[in-house]
């Protein structure tokens, strides 16, 4: 997780051991903890999955937190060239595609269902995958450039999920037809550190002053 601490021989070693990273970008650079690993990940021939760390606080959607990976990186990278030419690079230093790549099999080796591999978006056997699949009158230009900077979960036009093809226009059984059991244990689980009473009573606080 994170690493932003790591000096470059210390990442190297864990890379050159096979240590998988999950970057969190958006929490890192607002809290101080600095830049995300992403182009040295990259200078090693790795790559990071991405995640959130803070989902009270920050969008859980992927799409926009690979965005964020991506801008924070493609930003390093043309301050770099600035400096060292003083212009701009001829094209986007990081491919959409390689963000893709990060928010699916990345994410999947991280939690143990697949390994980590060199060609983003292929598919082999024996991976389980979740698929968003975008409408093209949904997305500006090529596939993957357009997933990287349009795509988001309000707008999707068919999803799979363990091989399984689910209609987004059935949205209360978009993926499991138990929703409502698992929206009643989400609340029970709510309710368990923060009762409703109790947020009640400091809602009305908070008007009150």
């Amino acid at each position: 997780m994170h690493g932003n601490n790591l000096t470059d021989a210390q990442l190297k070693a864990f890379v050159d051991l096979g240590v998988s990273f999950s970057i969190t970008p958006e929490n890192e650079m607002a809290q101080g903890h600095g830049h995300p690993i992403t182009g040295r990940l990259r200078a090693l021939g790795s790559a990071p999955s991405v995640g959130v760390d803070l989902e009270s606080a920050i969008s859980g959607d992927m799409f926009t937190v690979a965005r964020m990976a991506l801008a924070s990186q493609r930003a390093l990278d043309n301050a770099a060239e600035r400096a060292s030419s003083g212009g701009i690079p001829p094209t986007s230093t990081v491919p959409a595609a390689e963000a893709l790549d990060w928010i699916t099999t990345r994410g999947a080796a991280m939690l143990g269902m697949s390994r980590p591999h060199r060609q983003p978006g292929a598919r082999q056997a024996g991976r389980y995958r979740g698929d968003v699949a975008r409408p093209a009158r949904h997305v500006a230009g090529a596939r993957c450039r357009g997933l990287g900077r349009h795509a988001g979960l309000g707008r999707p036009g068919a999803r799979r999920a363990g091989g399984r093809h689910a209609s987004p226009s059935a949205t209360a059984g978009l993926l499991r037809s138990d929703l409502g059991a698992v929206r009643a244990r989400l609340a029970a689980s709510g309710e368990r550190i923060l009762p409703i009473s109790t947020s009640k009573a400091s809602a009305a606080q908070i008007a009150a002053q």
